[in-house]
């Protein structure tokens, strides 16, 4: 799996005014994550890998624990 870019936001909200954006494809994945009006980013990464499966979205979840709230 390769991380193409990842962007995080140096200050981080309260993770309730959040929104989660997904974005996966048979060889692509990617995630945002904006305040609720959208115009504010708070993370942006996006990934590569030969197949997209549970193994490989689960080291994606694993790697980010900004992932790990409620949406």
């Amino acid at each position: 799996m390769k991380q193409l870019f990842h962007i995080k936001a140096q200050q981080t909200q309260d993770a309730t005014e959040n929104v989660l954006s997904l974005r996966i494809g048979q060889k692509h994945f990617s995630f945002a994550i904006t305040d609720k009006s959208g115009r504010e980013l708070r993370s942006l990464a996006y990934y590569s890998n030969d197949e997209m499966n549970a193994e490989t979205l689960g080291s994606v979840y694993s790697k980010h624990p900004e992932l790990n709230h409620s949406f």
